[in-house]
């Protein structure tokens, strides 16, 4: 208690935001998402360097399979399924095969969670600890495991074909399948 006291009355400041691997490799069905995770981290990265000299740090954690424990993208499913009901003639000639897909991909993958689950996980807490508590916070904080961080590292800096071939192909839903809370 006594280094969150010291912290809290300290001239300096702290920024965390949450993003995920998402905002490291964007995946089919998830574009939107895809495209408010690497908005974050873009952010993160140019408010870190204007803050900087005010003595603020800007942390961004990623806590790897949070969708899976909140529940958060469970409706996405019945969401998507209205949106099509409802969709001009137009609208389902032009895009409603994708979306019907969309629709069993949420269903799948995230329908049968229960809304809110335990999310007791002590690497994410080591993750949010560090960032606030550290006199020298690191720029990112990942909860995943080692396998995963590297080959969301790697994803950087292979082609994009590759990439493309290895997402498409489902080894990075296998590989990111390994990083399910606990």
């Amino acid at each position: 208690m006594n280094s969150y006291r010291e912290r809290k009355y300290s001239p300096t400041g702290r920024i965390i935001l949450v993003s995920s691997p998402t905002g490291q490799v964007a995946v089919p069905n998830l574009c939107a998402y895809s495209a408010s995770k690497w908005g974050m981290e873009g952010f993160a990265q140019a408010l870190r360097r204007e803050v900087q000299r005010f003595g603020v740090s800007v942390s961004v954690v990623r806590p790897c399979n949070l969708p899976n424990r909140t529940g958060i993208l469970r409706r996405n499913s019945s969401q998507l399924r209205e949106m099509l009901e409802n969709a001009s003639v137009e609208t389902k000639e032009d895009f409603g095969s994708i979306m019907k897909q969309a629709e069993s991909v949420f269903a799948e993958g995230f329908g049968k969670l229960p809304e809110i689950q335990d999310i007791k996980d002590n690497g994410l807490i080591r993750c949010f600890r560090s960032a606030i508590l550290n006199e020298r916070p690191n720029n990112v904080y990942s909860s995943a495991p080692l396998v995963v961080r590297l080959y969301l590292r790697l994803a950087q800096i292979v082609p994009t074909r590759l990439l493309d071939f290895i997402v498409i192909n489902g080894v990075h839903e296998a590989l990111m399948m390994t990083a399910y809370n606990k």
